[in-house]
């Protein structure tokens, strides 16, 4: 069957989701087929953090009389993602769809909006509304999930000369059992429960600095080094009064961070951290994504 949503649409919801919601304090980058999403690329004049996004899709589909979705994700992408730095992982953003079939059909058919309007809030705050059934779930979450599939293609599979994995099998990460407008059940690749976020709360809380194992690059003063990511997001989110003065006044040459396994800012090297290029760019619909971050 066709796909539910095609993914380059949602992947332009996705895009004008923050160019509303944040205008002028965020910015996008959308790669060439095969070329990376180079930290240098994104702001350096003002305290905030970078993430990758990467949009998957649904596919409908009809067993035994009863209605499914399903999301895919392609086993040699997870494999080349699970490998880079935590720092330069994506973020997977899916659908949690509760339509049978084609969005655009389904709607057609109970005279719900057109298909081009549910990219906005008006079709539906919480119905029609792409961003009231986007989830977001981080690389690791999605690997713990797809553990045994992610190990037989390791085995399975030759590297290219490149060190990236065989591209274009895919395995399914989630399965919905739908009706019209109804979520009926929820099956996760091997039974993991991973931590899924809905996708407007995960941008509020990305906004006030988000969780410290959330993939992310922050800009940031040289003398951060060291500071507490969990006060530094109390502050922005007006729980602690005050905060190492560099932030304050942070001055215009700002260095990327990371957090480390002690939850401290550690620098990072703007031109470390390479990935590899894709065998199959086509298939990485990936885009990069800057919030400032200020109270």
């Amino acid at each position: 069957m066709p796909v539910s949503v095609p993914e380059k649409t949602l992947e332009h919801w996705a895009s004008q989701y923050i160019n509303y919601r944040f205008l002028a304090h965020a910015s996008l980058w959308w790669p060439v087929a095969g070329e990376d999403i180079e930290i240098r690329r994104f702001p350096n004049n003002r305290i905030g953090k970078s993430i990758q996004i990467e949009v998957k899709t649904c596919t409908g589909r009809t067993a035994g009389g009863r209605n499914y979705q399903d999301v895919f994700v392609d086993i040699g992408q997870l494999c080349d993602y699970l490998r880079r730095p935590s720092y330069l992982q994506p973020v997977y953003a899916i659908p949690s769809p509760d339509w049978p079939g084609v969005l655009e059909e389904f709607a057609q058919r109970v005279n719900g909006p057109s298909v081009t309007e549910h990219a906005f809030k008006r079709s539906g705050e919480d119905d029609w509304w792409f961003a009231a059934w986007m989830r977001v779930l981080t690389t690791a979450e999605v690997g713990k999930a797809m553990s045994a599939e992610i190990a037989a293609h390791r085995t399975a599979t030759v590297k290219a000369k490149n060190g990236a994995f065989t591209r274009g099998i895919k395995k399914k990460l989630v399965e919905y059992e739908v009706g019209d407008r109804k979520r009926k059940s929820t099956r996760w690749a091997g039974g993991y429960a991973p931590r899924v976020h809905d996708w407007r709360d995960f941008w509020t809380a990305l906004k006030t600095c988000g969780r410290s194992d959330w993939p992310q690059v922050l800009w940031l003063p040289p003398g951060a080094a060291g500071n507490s990511y969990q006060k530094f997001a109390d502050y922005l989110r007006g729980v602690a009064v005050d905060v190492d003065p560099v932030f304050a006044d942070p001055g215009s040459d700002l260095l990327p961070f990371m957090v480390d396994d002690n939850g401290e800012f550690s620098a990072i090297d703007p031109d470390g951290g390479a990935e590899t290029a894709s065998i199959d760019p086509e298939g990485d619909l990936r885009f990069g994504a800057w919030l400032a971050l200020g109270r």
